[in-house]
Formats: structure tokens, sequence, C-alpha cells
């Protein structure tokens, strides 16, 4: 007869161990162990079977494959039976690191290439003549033209403008020309035709 707390304590270890939240250990002959709070439990697949263990190797409980068979999962899918081989499967797989190590390698098939070098792109220019030579293969690609050069020239406000540096003989073609002519001054015409915008 399964206990009731046995079953408990089943359904727990089947739900965690379907998480991988546990720490399996192998054991002797295909068993898996799981070391926890002074106590050990083993699990097997084939036949399925469970026995709770002291710190001492001392057997506190047994479930055996007619006592596990004998009662159904709970929601009707199979017995303790199967769910025991099946919990005591993946136990095995977390144990030996198999679920580990296929972990690290789908993480690094995922991961872009870095070693390979990439497929160079197709540039304009380059393109693969459709004439076929006389072995009845495409002739090898035109060479690509070379781009036309073009200059570019730039002004700057520098280069332009600059500052005149005066020196003394600059004045001095001043002083010696002829003075400049002074405007001559009109007097202001008045008058009743005159226009003041300001009147």
């Amino acid at each position: 007869m399964l206990h009731l707390s046995t079953q408990r304590l089943i359904r727990k270890l089947y739900e965690l161990t379907s998480t991988g939240s546990l720490s399996w250990s192998e054991g002797q002959r295909g068993t898996s162990l799981l070391e926890t709070e002074g106590y050990v439990v083993e699990v097997a697949a084939s036949p399925p079977g469970l026995r709770l263990l002291r710190g001492d190797g001392r057997e506190l409980e047994t479930a055996t494959p007619d006592d596990l068979a004998a009662v159904a999962w709970p929601g009707g899918d199979g017995t303790y039976a199967t769910r025991v081989a099946e919990m005591a499967g993946r136990a095995q797989r977390l144990a030996c690191g198999t679920e580990q190590a296929i972990a690290t390698i789908l993480s690094s098939l995922s991961a872009p290439p870095t070693d390979q070098a990439a497929e160079p792109v197709a540039v304009f220019g380059e393109t693969t003549s459709f004439a076929k030579s006389e072995a009845g293969e495409p002739s090898a690609p035109r060479p690509k033209p070379s781009p036309p050069r073009m200059r570019a020239y730039g002004i700057s406000a520098q280069s332009v403008q600059g500052v005149e540096q005066s020196m003394p003989a600059s004045f001095e073609r001043f002083t010696h020309s002829s003075p400049m002519p002074q405007p001559t001054l009109r007097p202001a015409a008045s008058g009743p035709n005159i226009y003041k915008p300001w009147n």
C-alpha cells in the first residue's frame, strides 16, 4: 500500500524534476539519488521504484513496483508507477549532465558565428556574362569599371578675405596726392512749391 504522504512526496518530486529544479546525482545500478535535509531519495526507472533513506543509509520507506502500479495518478493519467519511471528517467539525464550538455550545445548553435568570414556582397558593376564559353560554362565576370575621379574645391572665408596690413608707406600715398575736392553746398531752396514732409 502506497502511503498518502509518500504519494505527496512523489508528486512533488515529479513536479520539481520536470522543471529541472532538483540536483540529482548518479547512484548504483542505474538509480538516481537526491540528497536533501540529511535524507536521500533513490529512484529507479526499470523496474520503477522509490526508496527513502536516512543519511547513514538506513531505509525508511520503500515503494515497490506493485505498490506504485496499484494507485492511479491524480487525473486518471496512468499510475504512480508510470510517473516514477518518467521521473527516474529525467533524474538520470540530469544526474549524468545530459541536459546541461544539450543546453550548452543549443546555446552555442544559436549564437552568431564569429570565425567564419562573411560572404562578399555583390557590388554594382560586377556582373556575370550570360555568354557561354566554348566549354559551355559562363564566362568570367567582367571587371568592375573604375569610378570616375571627381575633384572638389573648397573655398573658405579665410582664403578670400583677410586683414590688410598697414604700413607707414600706405599712408604716405594719401599725403602726397592732391587733396580731395570738397563737395559744394547749395543753399536750400525755399518757396511755396517745396515739399516738406515734416510740416
